[in-house]
Protein backbone atom coordinates (compact mmCIF):
# COMPACT_ATOMS: atom_id res chain seq x y z
CA UNK A 1 0.00 0.00 0.00
CA UNK A 2 1.07 2.98 -1.18
CA UNK A 3 0.53 6.07 0.66
CA UNK A 4 2.42 9.25 -1.59
CA UNK A 5 -0.81 10.10 -3.79
CA UNK A 6 -2.29 11.08 -0.77
CA UNK A 7 0.57 12.72 1.17
CA UNK A 8 1.14 14.52 -2.08
CA UNK A 9 -2.50 16.03 -2.36
CA UNK A 10 -2.09 16.64 1.50
CA UNK A 11 1.10 18.72 0.80
CA UNK A 12 -0.91 20.96 -1.81
CA UNK A 13 -3.21 21.45 0.11
CA UNK A 14 -1.16 22.71 2.69
CA UNK A 15 0.77 24.91 -0.06
CA UNK A 16 -2.25 26.28 -1.37
CA UNK A 17 -3.54 27.55 1.95
CA UNK A 18 -0.41 28.63 3.66
CA UNK A 19 -0.60 30.71 -0.01
CA UNK A 20 -4.22 32.15 0.69
CA UNK A 21 -2.86 32.71 4.23
CA UNK A 22 0.55 35.09 2.98
CA UNK A 23 -2.08 36.90 0.60
CA UNK A 24 -4.82 37.30 3.20
CA UNK A 25 -2.91 38.29 6.37
CA UNK A 26 -1.64 41.81 5.82
CA UNK A 27 -5.48 42.75 5.12
CA UNK A 28 -6.41 41.41 8.58
CA UNK A 29 -3.63 43.09 10.47
CA UNK A 30 -4.24 46.45 8.85
CA UNK A 31 -7.71 46.51 9.62
CA UNK A 32 -10.28 49.85 9.88
CA UNK A 33 -8.30 53.20 9.20
CA UNK A 34 -8.09 55.36 12.11
CA UNK A 35 -10.54 58.26 12.13
CA UNK A 36 -7.62 60.72 11.91
CA UNK A 37 -6.48 58.94 8.48
CA UNK A 38 -9.87 59.11 7.56
CA UNK A 39 -10.22 63.28 8.57
CA UNK A 40 -7.19 63.75 6.67
CA UNK A 41 -8.72 61.71 3.40
CA UNK A 42 -11.46 63.87 3.94
CA UNK A 43 -9.66 67.50 4.42
CA UNK A 44 -7.85 66.52 1.01
CA UNK A 45 -10.70 65.98 -0.82
CA UNK A 46 -12.89 69.13 0.33
CA UNK A 47 -9.47 71.27 -0.07
CA UNK A 48 -8.85 69.63 -3.78
CA UNK A 49 -12.96 70.33 -4.51
CA UNK A 50 -12.58 74.12 -3.11
CA UNK A 51 -9.33 74.84 -5.42
CA UNK A 52 -10.96 73.04 -8.57
CA UNK A 53 -13.78 75.89 -7.69
CA UNK A 54 -11.55 78.31 -7.76
CA UNK A 55 -9.59 76.83 -11.39
CA UNK A 56 -13.22 77.14 -12.51
CA UNK A 57 -14.57 80.50 -11.45
CA UNK A 58 -11.12 82.09 -10.55
CA UNK A 59 -12.16 83.28 -6.89
CA UNK A 60 -13.04 80.74 -4.02
CA UNK A 61 -16.74 79.69 -3.20
CA UNK A 62 -18.14 82.42 -1.09
CA UNK A 63 -20.80 80.13 -0.20
CA UNK A 64 -22.54 80.15 3.62
CA UNK A 65 -21.22 77.47 6.02
CA UNK A 66 -24.41 75.70 5.30
CA UNK A 67 -24.32 75.90 1.32
CA UNK A 68 -20.74 75.20 1.18
CA UNK A 69 -21.38 71.23 0.84
CA UNK A 70 -23.96 72.10 -1.73
CA UNK A 71 -21.78 74.48 -4.03
CA UNK A 72 -19.44 71.81 -4.10
CA UNK A 73 -21.62 68.73 -4.53
CA UNK A 74 -23.17 70.86 -7.87
CA UNK A 75 -25.87 72.34 -6.48
CA UNK A 76 -26.48 76.47 -8.03
CA UNK A 77 -26.84 77.19 -4.27
CA UNK A 78 -26.41 80.96 -3.48
CA UNK A 79 -26.51 81.51 -6.99
CA UNK A 80 -22.62 80.74 -6.28
CA UNK A 81 -22.29 77.37 -9.10
CA UNK A 82 -24.37 78.50 -11.88
CA UNK A 83 -22.38 75.38 -14.02
CA UNK A 84 -24.06 73.22 -11.43
CA UNK A 85 -20.39 71.22 -11.67
CA UNK A 86 -20.01 68.88 -8.57
CA UNK A 87 -16.40 69.02 -7.31
CA UNK A 88 -17.43 66.97 -4.21
CA UNK A 89 -18.61 63.78 -5.42
CA UNK A 90 -17.77 61.60 -2.40
CA UNK A 91 -20.68 60.95 -0.08
CA UNK A 92 -21.23 62.52 3.27
CA UNK A 93 -23.45 61.08 6.18
CA UNK A 94 -24.95 64.98 6.43
CA UNK A 95 -25.72 67.88 4.98
CA UNK A 96 -22.96 69.46 6.66
CA UNK A 97 -19.08 68.71 6.27
CA UNK A 98 -18.43 66.81 9.55
CA UNK A 99 -15.53 65.06 10.85
CA UNK A 100 -15.43 61.18 11.54
CA UNK A 101 -16.23 62.33 15.22
CA UNK A 102 -19.10 63.86 14.02
CA UNK A 103 -18.07 67.97 14.44
CA UNK A 104 -18.26 70.02 11.59
CA UNK A 105 -15.11 71.05 9.41
CA UNK A 106 -13.89 74.60 9.87
CA UNK A 107 -12.97 76.12 6.82
CA UNK A 108 -11.22 79.54 6.67
CA UNK A 109 -10.03 80.97 3.06
CA UNK A 110 -7.27 83.24 5.05
CA UNK A 111 -6.64 85.17 1.42
CA UNK A 112 -7.00 84.96 -1.75
CA UNK A 113 -4.76 82.03 -2.23
CA UNK A 114 -5.01 80.09 1.09
CA UNK A 115 -7.79 77.82 2.51
CA UNK A 116 -7.11 76.11 5.81
CA UNK A 117 -9.29 73.25 6.62
CA UNK A 118 -9.44 72.28 10.61
CA UNK A 119 -10.99 69.62 12.34
CA UNK A 120 -11.42 69.38 16.54
CA UNK A 121 -10.12 65.84 17.05
CA UNK A 122 -11.74 62.91 18.94
CA UNK A 123 -12.39 65.23 21.76
CA UNK A 124 -14.35 67.74 19.64
CA UNK A 125 -12.92 71.02 21.03
CA UNK A 126 -11.43 73.14 18.27
CA UNK A 127 -7.80 75.04 19.76
CA UNK A 128 -6.10 72.15 21.40
CA UNK A 129 -3.53 69.75 21.05
CA UNK A 130 -5.45 67.30 18.71
CA UNK A 131 -6.75 69.70 16.15
CA UNK A 132 -6.27 68.18 12.58
CA UNK A 133 -5.39 70.94 10.26
CA UNK A 134 -4.85 70.47 6.61
CA UNK A 135 -2.43 71.26 4.74
CA UNK A 136 -0.12 71.66 7.79
CA UNK A 137 -0.73 68.03 8.67
CA UNK A 138 0.55 66.67 5.72
CA UNK A 139 3.84 68.11 6.76
CA UNK A 140 4.29 66.33 9.84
Amino acid sequence: MRRWPELRLMGWISAVLFAVFLVLYPWRRSGPHPPGNRALAEMNSIRTAIEQYKAEYSVYPQATPENLLKVLRGENAEGKNPRKIAFLTWNMDSNHMVDPWNTPYQIEFINSDSVLIKSAGKNRVFGDADDIRWPEAQKR
